[in-house]
């Protein structure tokens, strides 16, 4: 059906392995995303509030692109191996406090 929907749109459809895209942090190279009923992480540094639908779109994006990190699985535990994070992080702040700044507009006028 997806497929349907791209060739109607002028588009295509790439398939991706989804291993850990929807429990890293796009900008950062940190699992935080660790159980499902997290739909929302705050991030202390940054004064952010990070939504995981939208970052886990970001991290698909980054698959197809080639720029999300080498993720290997070892003894239960995940390890980065390479990663371009730093060359896409600014970007992707962007879209997360571009997202946060709507959803506050969006309360305020409710």
């Amino acid at each position: 059906m997806l497929g349907q929907v791209a060739t109607k749109a002028n588009a295509s459809v790439i398939e991706v392995k989804q291993n850990y895209t929807s429990q890293l942090l796009s900008y950062e190279d940190e699992i935080v995303f660790t159980d499902c009923s997290i739909r929302e992480y705050f991030d202390e540094k940054l004064q952010l509030k990070i939504d995981r639908d939208i970052n886990t779109a970001i991290n698909l994006k980054g698959v197809v692109l080639d720029l999300l990190p080498t993720i290997n699985r070892r003894k239960n535990k995940v390890v980065i191996i390479k990663s371009k994070t730093p060359s896409i992080s600014k970007e992707v702040l962007t879209v997360f406090k571009s997202h946060e700044k709507n959803t506050q507009t969006h309360y305020l006028s409710v």
